[in-house]
């Protein structure tokens, strides 16, 4: 038990030392990758929708990535994503249409 006793006692002062940081110690904080956000999107939909009423298919309201941009899966899944959910949220608001023909075929976006 004295044995346990000075585990615990060491443990403290590990513990107590690890609080005892300064304000000022230099915290790593690795920048995230700018993605291509569902505002930008909505931007951009209107903007092409402006043009071609008709509209077109998800894929052409995307953005265009490099592929030898630093995160280009990242990013490109991040298009996909916020334009699909932009498109979504001009369907809620009665400014466009969404239509697919089956599961998992491309989705067409046209102005209504």
């Amino acid at each position: 038990t004295a044995s346990c006793m000075a585990l615990m006692q060491a443990c403290l002062v590990v513990l107590r030392q690890g609080s005892a940081q300064p304000q000022d110690t230099p915290v790593y904080r690795p920048r995230p990758p700018e993605l291509w956000s569902v505002a930008q999107a909505i931007e951009r939909i209107r903007s092409l929708i402006a043009q071609a009423p008709r509209g077109g298919a998800l894929q052409s309201f995307l953005p265009a990535i490099a592929q030898d941009e630093p995160d280009h899966d990242l990013k490109a899944k991040a298009a996909i994503a916020s334009t699909l959910v932009a498109g979504l949220e001009l369907a809620r608001d009665g400014e466009l249409a969404l239509r697919q023909e089956e599961a998992f075929s491309r989705i067409e976006l046209q102005a209504i």
